[in-house]
């Protein structure tokens, strides 16, 4: 693409990484049809077309399962990852195909969702939000995005009806289109313990357990995994099984009728894998594996550049005012800890959240109404204060920054 504009900022690549390269773009094997304007208007930067296009050819190929072969976008933070995943949905809705899922972390996010696929010229595709149906109804989005969180895919309502099986069914057995899991490292505890003595682990994480149950039911999903954390250890890579490293899920012993005439795998089974890999030089050969994935096209993993960057720690940010502020949010949080303890004791507190009846339902797994409640204000008592400590923290770097700015011709900074 000669007319792709280049990436606003300095982009560097693992050193290790660096010793291959990624296999020749060959169009003729992918469906391309990447809009004019988004190359041309340099919506998507020539690296961030390059992750498109690379994760087009890698979804044409088959694996040794018979299962659509995924990609791994395992860029570092400030690479625009999802602006990359609507950039795929981007290509593929101009292929034709019309509903796609996007996995991640918060519900807040679906608003980030949106955005990024305005920002690549596609501010019709529709997001919905798969909670905006009770589990028991089948989502009537016929065309766009259905956004999941992990939280959510795990759930099921108070009938037993699970979250999971409403996706299925909304994406149909013969769905194509994108599954995306963002910060897909939320997966990674699927074999927290798996290799210790050739043992499966007794219990997997539901979380992790989901993601590859998901995967399995819909074998012709375009499935790409984006996180810039995805393993820091080897048994972190097994809800990855798209990419082609095992042929069958460590404990399936079915056959595999459908698998490919040629196709071949580089290992048996997870647990093969995790064998072969866990060691030694435990580091080495993850990163072996990594250059294998990106010779494959399955893999890219870029970062930022802190080549021109520079680092000062700014104490005192917090001003005489805000102090006086924190102290009045937290005896206001405290007077509002004892006002529900009070009302919960005497049974005056009325409460819409459902769980199980300790008293009576001792056969019964699960939180309480109690416990959901005190759940759900322990977990605003959080937000609340992470909030007001970047608040009350904003007014020096603000200053800083300006002062920076006449000093200084700085056109990116970022605030942590």
């Amino acid at each position: 693409m000669p007319d792709a504009k280049e990436h606003p900022d300095k982009v560097v690549e693992n050193a290790t990484l660096a010793a291959v390269e990624s296999p020749d773009i060959d169009v003729e094997r992918a469906e391309i049809k990447i809009s004019k304007k988004v190359v041309e208007q340099g919506l998507l930067s020539g690296l961030q077309l390059e992750t498109v296009v690379y994760a087009a050819m890698r979804h044409e190929k088959t694996l040794a399962n018979g299962s659509r072969a995924g990609f791994a976008l395992w860029d570092g933070a400030g690479m625009g990852k999802g602006r990359q995943l609507a950039g795929i949905i981007h290509n593929n809705w101009r292929c034709g195909r019309k509903k796609h899922v996007w996995v991640s972390i918060s519900a807040d996010l679906v608003e980030d969702a949106r955005r990024d696929l305005k920002d690549v010229n596609e501010p019709k595709i529709e997001v919905r939000a798969l909670n905006d149906w009770k589990a028991s109804k089948k989502p009537t989005l016929k065309e766009g995005v259905l956004f999941v969180t992990y939280s959510l895919l795990i759930s099921k309502d108070s009938d037993g009806k699970r979250r999971l099986d409403q996706l299925a069914k909304w994406c149909g057995k013969d769905f194509d289109g994108c599954l995306f899991f963002d910060e897909a490292h939320r997966a990674k505890n699927l074999y927290p313990t798996a290799g210790v003595n050739g043992q499966l682990p007794k219990r997997p994480t539901k979380t992790g357990q989901a993601v590859k149950d998901i995967q399995a039911r819909l074998p012709r999903a375009r499935v790409v995994y984006a996180s810039a954390t995805a393993a820091t250890e080897p048994n972190h890579v097994g809800y990855c099984c798209r990419l082609g490293l095992w042929r069958r899920e460590a404990g399936d012993d079915d056959e595999l009728d459908d698998a490919p005439t040629g196709q071949t795998a580089p290992f048996e089974s997870f647990l093969d894998f995790l064998a072969a890999v866990r060691g030694s030089n435990a580091t080495a050969m993850m990163e072996a594996t990594a250059m294998a994935l990106k010779k494959e096209g399955a893999l890219l993993s870029r970062s930022l550049s802190f080549a021109d960057c520079s680092f000062e720690l700014i104490d005192g940010v917090m001003e005489a005012s805000s102090e006086q502020i924190f102290d009045n949010a937290a005896e206001l949080w405290s007077e509002l800890h004892r006002a529900i303890a009070f009302l919960s004791e005497t049974e005056q507190l009325r409460s819409d959240f459902k769980g199980v009846d300790s008293d009576d339902d001792d056969d019964m797994e699960g939180p309480t109404k109690e416990a959901k409640l005190w759940s759900a204000f322990w977990g605003a008592h959080q937000r609340f204060f992470k909030e007001l400590c970047v608040a009350t923290g904003v007014p020096r770097p603000r200053r800083f920054s300006r002062d920076f700015d006449r000093t200084m011709k700085s056109r990116y900074r970022r605030a942590w």
